[in-house]
């Protein structure tokens, strides 16, 4: 009898022994695997940020983009010509008006992606504008000769509806990258040197 309830205590103990060292490596495994989802978590979160930092800084290379190249377009245009062509002035500047407006407006547009919203100032004044373009595009549409008064090519180049749609492009981009007054007094600042310089 007292060896039998030795052999009982003795399997007992093997018993807990086994349910302990089971419970151990229970304990082990959750926290590894509790480390492990940290670590993800941690991973996922730097690369989250990671993320919006990225899309931050295309914003603000996007918009910096846009302003420059609206204060170029401003300082420019006065300026701009190449002797070394037919048409010297005309053409070029209009080459260089349509460059860099679509250039701006793209680059606008860009940004609003990469930020995530779409931000536009509403004014009555966009309507007269709107509504002039809309006049010159229908009457494009109709002419006779819809690639002389699209291109103005070979006719006069400030008379076509590209010229017009850069400008009503010029418009809508000033009124919605200028901020505050000293952005309008810089840009008036530039035409008035340019002009100047011009002249």
């Amino acid at each position: 009898k007292r060896i039998r309830f030795l052999s009982e205590i003795n399997g007992s103990i093997v018993k807990w022994r086994k349910t302990r060292q089971r419970d151990k490596n229970l304990i082990n495994n959750c926290r590894k695997l509790s480390k492990a989802s940290v670590s993800r978590w941690s991973k996922h979160c730097n690369g989250y940020k990671s993320y919006k930092s990225y899309k931050m800084k295309s914003a603000i290379l996007f918009d910096t983009i846009s302003k420059t190249s609206l204060y170029l377009l401003v300082i420019l245009i006065p300026l701009w010509f190449l002797p070394v062509t037919q048409n010297i002035l005309e053409y070029q500047k209009q080459a260089l008006l349509v460059v860099l407006v679509f250039a701006g407006v793209a680059s606008r547009l860009a940004k609003m992606v990469y930020e995530g919203k779409l931000v536009f100032r509403a004014n009555w004044l966009h309507l007269p504008v709107a509504a002039l373009l809309g006049v010159f595009g229908v009457s494009t549409l109709f002419s006779s000769w819809q690639y002389g008064s699209f291109w103005g090519w070979p006719l006069h180049v400030s008379d076509n509806f590209l010229a017009f749609l850069g400008f009503g492009l010029l418009y809508f981009l000033i009124s919605q990258s200028v901020k505050d007054v000293r952005h309008l007094f810089f840009l008036l600042a530039g035409v008035v040197l340019s002009g100047a310089l011009a002249v």
